[in-house]
């Protein structure tokens, strides 16, 4: 994900963990925070991001699946 300017400007860091479900089609149904990094503005930013992707689904013998993961995204200056 983008850093956002505001956090930049203010000097702000921190882990955002995400609990994201994934489609049988790879999209990204959900993005839920699981853990906040403090910082609404950076939550936001993984949030953001992190629905637009794509992903390549789980599989079970040889077929896709849906699932939930967990994704830490890290914001360091």
């Amino acid at each position: 994900p983008s850093y956002p300017a505001e956090a930049v400007r203010k000097g702000l860091t921190g882990d955002v963990l995400l609990r994201v479900c994934i489609a049988v089609s790879g999209e990204v149904e959900r993005v839920e925070i699981a853990k906040s990094s403090g910082h609404a503005v950076l939550d936001r930013a993984a949030v953001q991001a992190v629905s637009t992707w794509h992903a390549r689904p789980a599989r079970w013998k040889g077929k896709p699946i849906a699932t939930v993961e967990l994704l830490p995204v890290r914001f360091n200056l």
